[in-house]
């Protein structure tokens, strides 16, 4: 039930986000709730964005150094 309300939740707030940067941002925030990940990543650093998926918690921390 737990992930029908999160799916539902962030099908609500999607539809009235206009920039990209921000939906990308709520889907990974959704993703990191729906599969339990210690670790979800979004973020913009010297004009590059990066985003990450499927990485432990210590090539994430790497990345983000």
């Amino acid at each position: 039930m737990r992930r029908l309300e999160t799916l539902n939740r962030i099908g609500q707030q999607l539809s009235s986000i206009h920039e990209l940067d921000e939906i990308v941002r709520k889907v990974c925030e959704a993703a990191t709730a729906l599969t339990g990940a210690e670790l979800g990543l979004f973020f913009i650093a010297g004009g590059s964005k990066y985003a990450l998926c499927g990485a432990t918690f210590e090539e994430g921390a790497t990345i983000a150094r």
